[in-house]
């Protein structure tokens, strides 16, 4: 495999900038911060749609990678030259030259906590149970057949859940030649959704200082601060619904479509295909959109440009759609929307999921608070005649309210979510005084929110869920705590909410950079290697996947069948195997299930890793170990 320089690994990050050049000099947006979400809007649709292409060819290379991303940075470079050599320079971003003090220590601080999470997602491998269960797997699958499409496999959530957040973590993968950066992509959706925060508040009327809070608000929500170091999806479907916020409040303040409807149908398109959860949000907000823009417009032009924004989000979800639809006869898999809706759709059942997913976020340090928080919601639901864990409307857990956790899967928000509580009841109070856009903004998401507790299951993992909501109200605590006086009171805020912050951003349980009680790990990231950060979450396999792969080895045998159990981590097998390489061939046996039909009948397996398996014998190969409910079926020397 070839290895590029560090500057072509970063191709598209290099883009998105040159892309934000061109967009603020040619006229397109009026601001800097809005040039630089439709940069990543650009990019992340052109990211998705050149797989799609080269995936008709099977030509997912990193050659072709490298020409997909070198191409417009050359073009673009060369236009904003020509440009600047006509215009006698080009217009740049600066800082407002009466900048305070106080806003010069929140940078800082938010500098500080920037770095922080980079550091973290740069030394930590992919090493979320669902990262290694299902996310990364179709990254590594995708990489062997040079194609996004379907693939034979056990654990089918591989391929029917919306792909648009692997399918750009396939490219850092596939530039870096491996996993080293991958996690860069939950990282730059970090970065980028703390800018989209301060944009939307500025339109709301929010003052500097405002907008400053609602970035660090962002910076500083734990499950925000753990996401942004792994390759979890719920971080990056929320900076896609930050950009369709974004170009809600836009257009609400201008007098131009102005390229809106494009725009607004790629975030759109982007939501969708990343995360089903989101969708609540996202449909609040196209009722919304819809009413600005027949208001201002009139019925026909917003009918035009409404089917401009459909045709997008067709364009960017077309192709895995059609893909659902080739293997469950469906646009997504009918067992799964059924395994996650509610069962039970009335007032009782939806007030449930709501106080309940209000009370992830309320984890406090204090048992007794903890205590009456709980016994307050179960006396609420023995009132309304509902089972605190109804199998109707329960998915996964039982529902309780305890001490944190700095596990990336149970982080709660409670700080946060208390803030987002007053800013709202304060603004309701502000309405009569020129607030209203604020106010309606703030009732949009409350609105999704209430949407999304009556569609989805609750379950115990639903703080992740709950991400989006925070990064998109934001700017709401921003408007807030902007009309505090004097102003440094709200960046002081600000400050204060980043340092409480400090568990979050260097004792994640599974990747501390200082170890805490609780952690997974007995040392610190920067001591511990590569591998076994890995297993942080799976230390049990790690020893017989090491014992299994050093046989497997030992003959020299590199094409490896799987059959593992659907909740099975597949990828370290990868990982041990030594992918990424173009002489290993990794493919599931599989029978039964709805991708089976894809299985490649021409391969001939000389190593099968099984945890389903009875028999003595695999397509012949003999059984050599069985061991801790994994059996390894291979050919003799």
């Amino acid at each position: 495999m070839l290895q590029f320089g560090p500057m072509i690994i970063f191709l598209p990050m290099i883009l998105v900038f040159l892309v934000c050049l061109f967009l603020f000099n040619f006229q397109i947006t009026d601001s800097w911060r809005h040039s630089f979400l439709r940069s990543i809007l650009l990019c992340g649709g052109y990211a998705i749609l050149s797989l799609e292409v080269l995936s008709l060819f099977h030509a997912i290379t990193q050659v072709n990678l490298f020409i997909i991303w070198g191409f417009p940075v050359i073009f673009i470079s060369s236009v904003l030259i020509r440009r600047a050599r006509s215009r006698g320079g080009l217009h740049l971003p600066t800082f407002p030259g009466d900048f305070r003090w106080h806003e010069w220590l929140l940078l800082i601080t938010i500098i500080l906590c920037l770095l922080t999470t980079l550091i973290v997602a740069l030394i930590s491998p992919p090493q979320t149970y669902d990262s290694l269960n299902y996310h990364m797997p179709r990254v590594a699958h995708w990489w062997q057949a040079r194609s996004v499409g379907f693939f034979a496999t056990g654990i089918e959530k591989q391929n029917i859940y919306p792909p648009g957040a692997e399918m750009l973590v396939l490219h850092f993968y596939t530039l870096s030649g491996g996993d080293s950066l991958v996690n860069l992509v939950a990282w730059f959706a970090y970065v980028s959704a703390g800018i989209a925060a301060s944009l939307i508040a500025s339109r709301l009327g929010a003052t500097r200082s405002g907008q400053w809070f609602a970035t660090a608000f962002v910076y500083a929500t734990p499950m925000a601060i753990a996401q942004a170091s792994s390759t979890m999806t719920d971080i990056v479907a929320g900076l896609w619904l930050c950009c369709v916020a974004a170009e809600v409040v836009v257009l609400w303040k201008s007098t131009s479509l102005n390229w809106s409807p494009f725009f607004t149908g790629i975030a759109a398109g982007l939501t969708i295909l990343t995360k089903p959860t989101v969708l609540p949000y996202l449909a609040m907000f196209g009722v919304l959109y819809l009413i600005l823009i027949v208001k201002k417009f009139g019925v026909q032009k917003s009918i035009i440009n409404g089917l401009i924004a459909l045709v997008v989000i067709l364009i960017i979800n077309m192709g895995f759609w059609v893909r659902n639809f080739e293997i469950y006869g469906n646009l997504t898999d009918p067992g799964t929307v059924s395994s996650f809706s509610s069962a039970i759709k009335n007032p009782a059942m939806v007030a449930s999921n709501i106080l309940r997913n209000a009370g992830l976020e309320v984890w406090t340090p204090w048992p007794r608070l903890n205590a009456f928080l709980y016994e307050i919601i179960y006396k609420i639901h023995i009132k309304m005649g509902v089972a605190l864990d109804d199998p109707a409307s329960t998915f996964a857990g039982v529902f309780q309210i305890r001490t944190p956790s700095w596990s990336e899967d149970l982080i709660s928000n409670p700080l946060s979510a208390v803030i987002c509580l007053v800013t709202g009841m304060t603004i309701l109070v502000w309405i009569r005084r020129g607030s209203q856009a604020t106010c309606l903004y703030a009732l949009t998401l409350v609105a999704g929110f209430v949407l999304y507790s009556a569609i989805f299951k609750w379950q115990i993992f639903a703080g992740r869920l709950l991400l989006p909501f925070f990064m998109v109200y934001a700017p709401v605590c921003g408007y807030a705590f902007g009309r505090l006086r004097p102003p440094f009171l709200s960046s002081l805020s600000g400050i204060i909410l980043l340092g409480l912050s400090w568990p979050a951003l260097t004792g994640i349980a599974s990747r501390p950079l200082i170890p805490n009680e609780g952690s997974n790990l007995a040392m610190s990231i920067l001591y511990t290697p590569r591998q076994e950060l890995r297993y942080a979450n799976i230390q049990g396999q790690r020893q017989i996947e090491e014992q299994i792969v050093d046989m497997i080895d030992a003959v020299g045998c590199r094409q490896v069948g799987l059959s593992l159990q659907g909740d099975g981590a597949e990828y370290p097998i990868w990982v041990l195997l030594g992918a990424p390489d173009h002489s290993l061939h990794i493919e599931w046996m599989v029978a039964g299930t709805p991708s089976a039909k894809l299985e490649d009948v021409s391969f001939e397996p000389c190593a099968v890793i099984c945890t389903t398996c009875t028999e003595d014998k695999f397509r012949e190969l003999p059984v050599v170990l069985d061991q801790a409910g994994l059996r390894l079926y291979l050919e003799s020397q």
